[in-house]
């Protein structure tokens, strides 16, 4: 008779906090997300390359979509974790809208960063803006892929982020 009052009263605290009310189930990831490619040591003679895919798994999963708009995101930082620029500030960008709207179940999105060493400045002076040589060292590369769902405050209010680094050797230095 103990063990039932026990049973009994176990069972009410568990409908009290909740926990036996619905029934628990994982989330359903929104997509899978890789980030593949390399080598893991690059210069301006062998580039490095690597590919941010992205399979959306949920039908209701909203991103970037458009001209110039960008879903999968890249940032490249150097060994002091400062970011590199790698994008010509001169860029002629599409003269079409982009906004935020669904993507749709089984679509793949993809795409590539390219790195050979040269870098930009973050606003330009000239175009087209001069390139430096990056210099030698570790760098590291974060794709990020950013989404939401209906119903969701913000437009970007979720992401999936992932990371790879290489040695970068710019050559011999000059004196």
């Amino acid at each position: 008779m103990r063990s039932k009052t026990i049973l009994a009263s176990g069972l009410g605290l568990l409908l009290l906090a909740g926990c036996a009310k619905h029934t628990t189930r994982p989330e359903i990831p929104a997509a899978e997300f890789s980030l593949v490619g390399g080598p893991t040591s690059g210069s301006p003679a062998s580039p490095v390359e690597f590919t941010a895919r992205v399979r959306v798994l949920r039908p209701d999963v909203n991103s970037s979509i458009g001209c110039g708009a960008a879903p999968i995101q890249f940032t490249l930082e150097d060994a002091s974790g400062n970011r590199v620029n790698t994008t010509d500030p001169c860029a002629i960008l599409p003269a079409c809208p982009s906004g935020w709207g669904p993507v749709p179940q089984g679509s793949v999105l993809e795409v590539t960063f390219r790195f050979a060493g040269v870098v930009l400045p973050e606003t330009a002076t000239q175009c087209p803006a001069p390139g430096t040589m990056a210099p030698s060292g570790r760098y590291t590369l974060r794709a990020r892929f950013i989404y939401g769902f209906p119903g969701d405050a913000g437009l970007a209010s979720r992401e999936e982020a992932r990371t790879a680094s290489f040695d970068w050797d710019s050559g011999p230095s000059k004196q």
